[in-house]
Parts: C-alpha cells; structure tokens; sequence
C-alpha cells in the first residue's frame, strides 16, 4: 500500500524546477524573465 504513495510525491517532485529554486539561492535574476523564458536549457 505504501508503494502508492511513491507515485505522486515522485511525480510532485519532478514537477519542482531545479534552476528557479538555485537561482532563489544565488541571488540570480529569475530564469524565466531572462531570454527565452524557459528556465531549463534552450
């Protein structure tokens, strides 16, 4: 039964886009105001 709950917290954590979460820590401009807008590689 607890294997269930594995799907959506992995899927939920998926979902979390690492660069805007460094670029918080770092002090950086938000990524997804910066060029193309997509915060992952373009």
């Amino acid at each position: 039964m607890i294997e269930w709950m594995f799907v959506p917290a992995a899927y939920f954590i998926g979902s979390i886009s690492s660069a805007i979460i460094i670029c918080r820590l770092m002090g950086l401009p938000d990524p997804r105001e910066q060029g193309s807008g997509n915060p992952g590689a373009t």
